[in-house]
C-alpha cells in the first residue's frame, strides 16, 4: 500500500521516534510499504515519521531497485571527512528544495533488519548521506535545520 508522505509544516516530523520494541508482522507490512511509497516518490530513503509512525526505523536505497530496511539504527564516524551530496540534499517532506549539508563520508552502521536479525556494515558516499538524513528525522531534525543552523553560523 502507498503511504501519504508528511509535509515539512507536519508536527510529527519534529517528534523524536521511540525504538521498535519487537518486529512484528506490522513492523513488517510498514516496511514493504514505506519501500514502495519511497520507490514510487523517486526517494533514496524515508523515515516512518514521514509516513506518520514515529517509530526509529527507515528504509534506504542500497541499489536503484534495492532498498535497505533499518530498524533502531545508529551510526558512528569513520575518520572526520565530509561531503555534501552532489547538486544538493532533497527530502520527499520539502519536494524541490535542495540544501548542502556536510556529512560524514564514512560510517559504521548497526541497526536491526526487518527479520529482527542485527545488522552492521560500513556505509560510505551516497549511501552514508542518506543514512544520517533519515536518523536525523528519527530524531525530529529537519534539512531546514541545517540551513539556519548555516545561517547563524555565518
Amino acid at each position: 500500500m502507498l503511504l501519504k508522505i508528511k509535509n515539512g509544516a507536519s508536527p510529527m516530523l519534529r517528534l523524536i521516534a521511540e525504538p521498535v520494541a519487537e518486529v512484528t508482522s506490522d513492523i513488517r507490512t510498514l516496511a514493504a510499504d514505506m519501500r514502495k511509497t519511497m520507490f514510487r516518490a523517486r526517494g533514496i530513503g524515508l523515515a516512518a515519521p514521514q509516513v506518520g509512525r514515529s517509530i526509529r526505523m527507515i528504509v534506504v536505497c542500497e541499489t536503484p531497485t534495492k532498498a535497505l530496511v533499518l530498524i533502531n539504527p545508529e551510526y558512528t564516524p569513520v575518520g572526520e571527512l565530509t561531503t555534501a551530496m552532489p547538486g544538493g540534499e532533497g527530502c520527499l517532506s520539502f519536494p524541490g528544495q535542495f540544501v548542502h549539508i556536510k556529512r560524514l563520508t564514512t560510517i559504521d552502521v548497526k541497526a536491526i533488519d526487518e527479520n529482527g536479525l542485527p545488522v552492521a556494515f560500513r556505509a560510505t558516499g551516497k549511501l552514508a548521506i542518506c543514512i544520517q538524513h533519515e536518523v536525523d528525522h528519527l530524531d525530529g531534525k529537519l534539512i531546514v535545520d541545517h540551513v539556519q543552523k548555516r545561517k547563524l553560523n555565518g
